[in-house]
Order: C-alpha cells, then structure tokens, then sequence
C-alpha cells in the first residue's frame, strides 16, 4: 500500500510471482497472506511453507513468524521453547528500530519459562544460521499438525 491503494488481491499474483523467483521478503509476505487470508483463501499450512522458505534465507520477520506459530500452536504443536528461539534469532536480525517493537512479544513468553531455560535458548540461537534445510524440523512440525505425509 506505499504509494498505492492497498489491495491483498492484487498483490498476491505479484508475490507469488516474486516468491518464486526467490525474494525473501516476497516469501514472508505471502506467507503472512495466508495466514490472513487476505486476498487469497486462508491456508495456514501453506503460510508455514511460504514462511519456512523466506526464514531458511534468513528473513527476520518470517523467523518471528514461526516462533508466533509456536507460541500460539495453531500451524505448528505448541512449544514455548521453539517460540522463543526463533523470536530471539528474528529479533536479533531485525533492522534495530524494529526491535524495540517486536521485543514485547518474546517477553510475554520468556516469563512463561525458567530464566535458566531461557538463557539457554538464547545462547543456542546464538548459533543457528539460514540456509537450504535449516527449518526441516520446522516444516516437519507443520506437516504433523496438518496431517500432511512429506
């Protein structure tokens, strides 16, 4: 909507067409599209693919994404644990006036968790880097939710 009307249907055909040439604010976008359901039937399993593919390329949002899904258990088996180690990775990699805003999220679920428990996962996504593959747990936890045999 910069400059444009905003109109989720039209804007799908065009990151579609962008996500698969492999831009991955494109593959995070329609992802998120998905999981609204704006401009396009809602697909919670195929925003989980789209999102895995734009955070296996390190897309910070799409990172926070996943760790949402793990939070809320609806696309992928609810895991505090897993939520906050992809927040941390996304948040770590977010442009720094972004982060502000997106730390409130994680917070609300670390005083869900031991502070041991969460300086440990903090210190593992410490190590985590994208890649082609990096997010096979990931994906397999979405196809077990959504009964899908890979």
């Amino acid at each position: 909507g910069d400059g444009v009307t905003q109109d989720e249907a039209k804007a799908f055909p065009l990151l579609t067409q962008a996500a698969n040439g492999g831009a991955p604010q494109a593959m995070q976008e329609l992802g998120e599209l998905y999981f609204t359901g704006q401009g396009v039937a809602q697909d919670r399993y195929q925003g989980m693919i789209w999102t895995i593919r734009a955070g296996e390329k390190g897309a910070p949002l799409a990172l926070i994404h996943i760790g949402r899904e793990y939070a809320s258990g609806v696309s992928v088996p609810k895991d505090l644990s897993k939520a906050v180690f992809f927040m941390t990775i996304g948040i770590q990699h977010a442009q720094p006036a972004r982060r502000n805003a997106l730390l409130p999220a994680l917070e609300n679920i670390t005083r869900q968790m031991s502070a041991d428990d969460v300086k440990k996962i903090q210190q593992d996504a410490q190590k985590w880097g994208p890649g082609q593959g990096a997010l096979a747990q990931v994906l397999a936890d979405a196809n077990a939710q959504h009964g899908k045999v890979p």
